[in-house]
């Protein structure tokens, strides 16, 4: 790994150009971002290869980024692809009311469900149906935000299988059901008034369109219409490889350039990629048209976070090196009188660099920087495990970029014709819904 004590602030102007770049770049490329984006984030991924390369050597840089793919970047890509193309083969009808309470009920239950299915899988199966029910009202780039905010983060915080940080912290040694238990109350306290929030909005924007009492679609056709139900017997199948296939098993691994590779990784890998060629393989032409389905939305995650996971891996190396590094101001700021990490400021820290910096590698960065193992921290410092948590999986709907679902999202929903807000405006919007709910969780929980 990086050394992060020898690294300076400098190695960080990568990254913070891709923040830009995703910030400003599509309102200054209106038509063309999507072509522009390409080989605007891939210059700046190539300034940290190259830097890398010249600083560290052949070998040693090799063996760096070597475990960044297939430690971090690969295993995230086969799960989101695996979840994006078996859910893509699902088709939700919902023969229901356009209405306020409808929206509302739906998003509960994909909240709920994501925490089994995972919140990629989640905002996959229920982001079309929504748009379906939705698709003649004037108004629906607010679904799509609520959507990213319950479905793609708030909805993953109740089992380890429902979002990438809580997974991290259980194959790190975190019980299954530590994170029920304890996550229970700030899910309550996050997701019930946010649903409220929802209803009032909607019904507000239902309201202005004129539209009180929204026509019912065909009367004869059932509620619910299921098509391509053997997706989710491969959705299942893939839950289970996640959840029984453990990592880091010193009796199956072996070494290549230096960086220990782990079989059951590799075996859980595989079956993901399998279970993802057997979707495309089983599923009917017909329903993945129905979806409409497209490669787009999951391209531009592909190289959206590939920007992300190299030029971020500096910084990522530099708050490792905790008093040691170029942010040491950042890491001590943590800390008590005594030299005590404080559960609030870890909270908000761990929060708001998960929004900028990816929340999966910050939850095992601040996991660290407590200085205590997983196991001290689930019996004698709960508080400062809670804190981590919750800021790493609630805040990462502060952006697009903080979740790997919450970009998805906003692809699919521009592939419908639906205008999204930019970077700097879906932030502004989710600081405004979440940033007072926040300040509770802070209060009530980590003071």
């Amino acid at each position: 790994m990086l050394d992060g004590a020898t690294l300076t602030l400098w190695w960080s102007l990568p990254f913070a150009g891709v923040l830009f770049s995703l910030a400003v770049g599509p309102s200054l490329f209106k038509n063309t971002w999507h072509k522009v984006s390409i080989p605007i984030l891939g210059c700046l991924s190539s300034l940290t290869i190259l830097s890398l390369f010249i600083t560290c050597g052949l070998y040693k840089s090799g063996s760096v980024l070597l475990h960044l793919f297939v430690a971090d970047y690969i295993p995230f890509i086969f799960l989101i692809s695996a979840l994006y193309i078996i859910s893509g083969g699902i088709v939700l009808e919902v023969a229901v009311k356009r209405s306020p309470l409808t929206n509302t009920v739906v998003l509960l239950i994909g909240t709920l469900c994501a925490s089994i299915i995972g919140t990629t899988g989640a905002v996959m199966l229920f982001i079309r149906p929504l748009i379906h029910v939705n698709k003649a009202r004037t108004h629906k780039a607010h679904i799509i935000i609520f959507i990213i905010i319950l479905l793609g983060n708030m909805g993953g915080s109740l089992t380890p299988l429902g979002d990438p940080p809580l997974f991290l912290g259980y194959l790190k040694g975190v019980d299954f059901l530590w994170v029920p238990q304890h996550m229970l109350l700030p899910f309550l306290m996050m997701v019930a008034p946010l649903l409220g929030v929802f209803f009032l909005v909607d019904t507000f924007f239902l309201h202005k369109e004129g539209r009180r009492t929204p026509p019912v679609l065909h009367p004869k056709k059932p509620w619910l219409n299921v098509q391509g139900k053997i997706n989710f017997g491969l959705l299942f199948l893939l839950i289970l490889s996640v959840a029984l296939i453990q990592s880091h098993d010193d009796s199956v691994q072996f070494r290549l350039l230096g960086v220990t590779m782990y079989v059951p990784n590799l075996l859980r890998d595989g079956i993901l990629l399998c279970l993802a060629g057997l979707s495309l393989w089983i599923t009917p032409h017909h329903i993945k048209a129905l979806n409409k389905f497209s490669w787009h939305p999951l391209k531009e995650v592909l190289y959206v976070f590939f920007a992300i996971f190299v030029t971020v891996l500096p910084v990522l190396s530099i708050l490792e090196a905790r008093e040691e590094g170029a942010l040491r101001l950042l890491t001590d700021s943590l800390l008590d009188t005594q030299g005590d990490p404080m559960p609030s400021l870890l909270f908000w820290i761990t929060g708001l660099c998960s929004a900028l910096l990816d929340n999966a590698p910050t939850y095992l960065v601040f996991l660290k920087a407590t200085g205590l193992s997983v196991k001290e921290l689930m019996a004698c410092q709960k508080p400062l495990l809670l804190a981590i948590s919750t800021g790493a999986v609630f805040m990462g709907a502060l952006t697009y970029i903080g979740n790997a679902p919450n970009f998805l999202a906003k692809s699919i929903a521009q592939e419908y014709g639906i205008k999204m807000p930019g970077f700097l405006g879906y932030t502004l919007i989710s600081g405004i819904l979440l940033g007072p709910l926040f300040a509770c969780l802070s209060y009530f929980f980590f003071q």
